[in-house]
C-alpha cells in the first residue's frame, strides 16, 4: 500500500503558543522568548551572582584608574611594582634601576623614595641615600610597614656615618688620630662602629692582616651585617690565604642583597685565587654588568683576564688606568701582579 504523503485537516492546524516557563497562553506579543508578562518580570529580577557584582565592580575601577593616571604615572606604577619584587628577592641594583625610572615621573612620590632610600642603602649608595633621606624629610606615610622598615634602616646608617664627637676628635688631628687616642676613644664610645672602622682602616692600609682580622670580627659581632666590615673581612681572610672564609664573608653580604657589587668582586678575587679561572672571570663580568663604574670590579677584571689569558681586554684596561688616577689607585695590586711582581695563585687551604 502506498504511503499517503498529503497531510490530513486536523494536522494542519497549528498549535496555539503558550508560555515557555508556566505554559499559559497569555504569553507577551513582541519579543522572541515566548513568556508571559509574570515570568518575563520574574527572570528580569532574577538575582544576579555576587562573582559578577564583583568583577564588573573591578572593571569599572579599572577603567576610572587608568582613565584618572596618565600615561607616564601609569609607567611609574609599573616601574614601582617591579621595583617591589626586586626588593622581595633582595635584587637591589635592579630595584635602584627601577625605581630611577619611577623617580624621573613622579620626583616627589613618597612610597618610591621610600624603596629609593631601601635599594641605596643595600647598595652602598650613601650619596643617594642622603640626598633621598633628605627629601623624605617631614613626609606623611600613609604605608605605616614602609615608615616602620624606613625608620629600623635609620638607625642602622649610624654605623657608616661619623658621630659629631668623632668629627670633633677628627678635626684636633688633621694629620691622623694617633692609635691611642682612637683606643681611648672606642674604649669611651664602644657603640660608635664607624669609629671602630676607621681605626681598623689604618691597620688594613698598612697591610697588618692578622691585626685588622680581630678588630673586623669585633665589629661585625656588633652588626653582622655592615658591608663595609664584611667586604674588608674578605679581603683580610683572602690576603692571610683563608680562602674559605674569605668566600664565606662574601656570601655572607650576598645574603643581605643578591647584587652586591663589593661582594661579587671580592668573591671573584678568592675564586682566582683558589684556581676556579672561568668562574671568576665570570663572576667579575656580573658584578662589571650591575656596576660598571666600580673601579675595584675593573681591577679584579684586569687579574681575572690576566689569569684566563685574554692578554687584549686585560690591556684596555691597563690603558684606561693610565688615563684615569682614581681607577690606577684601584689598580695597583693588578699591575703589580700583571708585572710578576705579586704571585696571585695559591693552592686552596680550608680554616
Amino acid at each position: 500500500m502506498q504511503e499517503d504523503l498529503n497531510p490530513s485537516p486536523e494536522s494542519q492546524e497549528r498549535a496555539k503558543p503558550v508560555c515557555a516557563q508556566c505554559g499559559s497562553e497569555a504569553i507577551l506579543a513582541g519579543h522572541n522568548a515566548r513568556l508571559c508578562a509574570e515570568c518575563r518580570n520574574m527572570f528580569i529580577k532574577y538575582p544576579v551572582p555576587m562573582w559578577v557584582k564583583l568583577f564588573g565592580a573591578g572593571v569599572v575601577i579599572l577603567m576610572l584608574v587608568s582613565l584618572a593616571l596618565s600615561p607616564q604615572n601609569f609607567k611609574a606604577t609599573i616601574a614601582l611594582s617591579r621595583a617591589e619584587k626586586q626588593e622581595k628577592a633582595h635584587n637591589y641594583v635592579s630595584e635602584q634601576q627601577e625605581l630611577q625610572q619611577a623617580l624621573g615621573i613622579v620626583p616627589n612620590s613618597t612610597e618610591v623614595l621610600a624603596h629609593m632610600l631601601i635599594a641605596s642603602f643595600y647598595n652602598g649608595d650613601f650619596d643617594t641615600y642622603g640626598r633621598v633621606l633628605d627629601k623624605l624629610n617631614g613626609k606623611e606615610f600613609d604605608d605605616k610597614e614602609l615608615l616602620k622598615e624606613v625608620d629600623d634602616l635609620t638607625a642602622y646608617t649610624a654605623d657608616y656615618y661619623p658621630s659629631d664627637s668623632l668629627t670633633k676628635l677628627t678635626k684636633r688631628y688633621p694629620q691622623g688620630v694617633p692609635n691611642a687616642v682612637y683606643e681611648q676613644y672606642i674604649k669611651t664610645n664602644p657603640s660608635d662602629l664607624f669609629a671602630q672602622y676607621s681605626y681598623t682602616s689604618g691597620f688594613f692600609a698598612k697591610e697588618n692582616y692578622v691585626k685588622s682580622d680581630s678588630l673586623l670580627r669585633q665589629i661585625i659581632s656588633v652588626n653582622p651585617h655592615h658591608m663595609y666590615a664584611l667586604f674588608m673581612l674578605s679581603i683580610t681572610k683572602r690576603e692571610l690565604n683563608q680562602l674559605d672564609s674569605s668566600v664565606h664573608y662574601c656570601n655572607r653580604m650576598l645574603d643581605d642583597n643578591h647584587q652586591s657589587v663589593m661582594a661579587l668582586s671580592s668573591k671573584a678575587r678568592t675564586l682566582l685565587k683558589q684556581k676556579h679561572l672561568k668562574e671568576g672571570m665570570g663572576m667579575a663580568l656580573q658584578a662589571d654588568r650591575l656596576d660598571p663604574k666600580f673601579y675595584y670590579n675593573k681591577a679584579t677584571m684586569a687579574i681575572a683576564y690576566h689569569l684566563n689569558h685574554n692578554i687584549i681586554e686585560r690591556d684596555k684596561l691597563v690603558k684606561q688606568a693610565e688615563k684615569d688616577t682614581v681607577l690606577a689607585g684601584y689598580m695597583s695590586y693588578a699591575n703589580e701582579l700583571i708585572s710578576g711582581k705579586k704571585q696571585h695563585m695559591v693552592n686552596a687551604q680550608t680554616n
